[in-house]
């Protein structure tokens, strides 16, 4: 908790932005004068308000919130104010899935005016008193993954009109700022203090953080396959995925590179729910598995899920995001066009997959090689990938690039 007697903090900037009517202004009032207003009004650009949150007893925060108008987005005019700011709420509607949809895109474009992707931010879950999207549910499932994935520092269901989690929220945001404000000033300016010279480019520590999807059919066994890698363990239970679950992994690639795996374990049953394209967003890589065991995972199974995977995300044949398709439970007996490798191989290059592994969860066979694979993929191509968190030496931050045509990688290696 911050304390007045430690230090004295002038006012904080903090941006206020989402779609339109999802609330921003009914936030402000509740945050200003404690009351909820039914004036559905829509800002033409921005209002700017000055309050003071209190803290505890002692301590009072002064800020001054940006609301920015849900029309405003990837607009010149309010770059300005973006330039200035302590922190930023993006705030969304769970009545409407198409607000939710649209969170990445006020984010990056925060991110890209700020040129930093370290800002303290947090995400409001608006109207939760109120009956949420079906096509939300299984996103809000798992919405602390996705948020601790993504890079925000809170996550908050809200609602105004029943004052659930406001002052709870914005206190959370002051402290996030008050902690990267001292991280900041007490951080060393220079990476080579204790050295004779200057490091360069080249040796310095990079880390990068990657989102890498696993899909395809249910009973394929995703979640057994991510389990063994993360945690090296296996369960003969079956449990079925509902929504998503995100698994995280820290690995060493080389001396100077660190690479955080987000890995999105997204159930069989989301092809046909329409909402896959929510969980592609900024994937780095892809596996695609099936059971080898059950041609028809391949054959119906993993070939609709390339297409679904294709059309929302591989957009760019000049730039593909690297997908591998997975045979898994190698372990029992193969059938029909799975046991014949020529055919296989003429498979996995018509459909354009990086590889193929057989992999078994039970007797890990070929889990951390075909991951290790997809990342060695990714990373002959990791500067100019899009959605790609980037650090380097810790405190320097490398901005995104446009991706530029490179030549398309053969499909496939024997």
């Amino acid at each position: 908790m911050i304390s007045s007697s430690s230090f004295v903090i002038d006012q904080l900037k903090i941006l206020l932005v989402g779609d339109s009517a999802t609330g921003k202004y009914c936030y402000v009032k509740r945050l200003t004068h404690n009351v909820f207003s039914n004036d559905t009004r829509k800002n033409e650009e921005y209002d700017i308000i000055s309050t003071k949150i209190k803290l505890d007893e002692h301590t009072e925060i002064p800020i001054q919130i940006i609301n920015i108008s849900g029309s405003q987005c990837g607009k010149t005019k309010i770059k300005t104010y973006i330039n200035n700011i302590d922190g930023y709420i993006i705030m969304f509607d769970v009545t409407r899935a198409e607000t939710y949809d649209n969170i990445m895109m006020w984010k990056k474009f925060i991110n890209s005016v700020k040129q930093t992707n370290n800002l303290p931010c947090l995400l409001l879950a608006n109207k939760c008193d109120l009956e949420e999207d079906q096509g939300l549910n299984s996103v809000m499932a798992s919405m602390d993954n996705y948020c601790q994935a993504i890079g925000f520092c809170g996550y908050y269901k809200i609602s105004n009109i029943d004052n659930i989690n406001i002052e709870e929220s914005i206190r959370t945001l002051i402290n996030e700022i008050t902690q990267h404000r001292n991280s900041v000033t007490t951080s060393s300016p220079s990476i080579s203090i204790s050295q004779t010279r200057t490091l360069s480019v080249e040796e310095r520590k990079k880390e990068y953080t990657l989102k890498i999807l696993v899909i395809g059919e249910r009973g394929t066994g995703k979640t057994a396959m991510i389990q063994r890698y993360v945690n090296n363990s296996f369960s003969g239970i079956y449990r079925s995925t509902i929504g998503t679950d995100i698994a995280l992994k820290k690995i060493q690639y080389n001396d100077h590179i660190t690479v955080n795996l987000h890995i999105w374990d997204i159930s069989g049953e989301e092809r046909f729910g329409g909402m896959t394209h929510l969980f592609y967003k900024n994937a780095a890589g892809c596996l695609i598995v099936f059971d080898v065991s059950k041609p028809l995972t391949l054959i119906s199974g993993a070939v609709k899920w390339k297409v679904d995977f294709d059309n929302k995300l591989n957009i760019d044949d000049h730039n593909p995001v690297p997908c591998l398709l997975i045979g898994n439970k190698c372990d029992l007996v193969k059938e029909g066009v799975v046991a014949n490798e020529a055919q296989m191989t003429e498979f996995c290059h018509n459909h354009k997959f990086n590889h193929l592994y057989e992999t078994s969860a039970k007797e890990n066979i070929n889990i951390g090689e075909s991951i290790l694979f997809l990342v060695e993929e990714i990373m002959k191509n990791i500067d100019t990938m899009k959605g790609v968190r980037r650090r380097l030496s810790e405190i320097i931050e490398i901005k995104e690039q446009a991706s530029p045509k490179i030549q398309k990688s053969n499909c496939c290696h024997s």
